[in-house]
């Protein structure tokens, strides 16, 4: 009897699988977060860079550029 009650009965394993398994579940939903954060956030980064969203000084080129266009 002082046997049984040193090892876990099957309902107790069971419920320890199930917490290993949403624990592994969230860390890989962590990482995957991390990792998407970690690939776009130089990517969007480098974009800005290059392509200078929202300059103001693109706006006056652009209408200069237009209007040698239009002669």
């Amino acid at each position: 009897m002082a046997l049984l009650s040193l090892t876990m009965s099957s309902a107790q394993q069971a419920f320890q699988v199930g917490i290993t398994t949403v624990a592994w579940l969230i860390t890989a939903f962590v990482g995957w977060i991390a990792g998407c954060v970690v690939i776009w956030s130089p990517l969007f980064a480098i974009g800005n860079f290059l392509y200078a969203s929202g300059d103001p000084s693109r706006l006056s080129q652009a209408r200069e550029d237009a209007r040698v266009a239009r002669g």
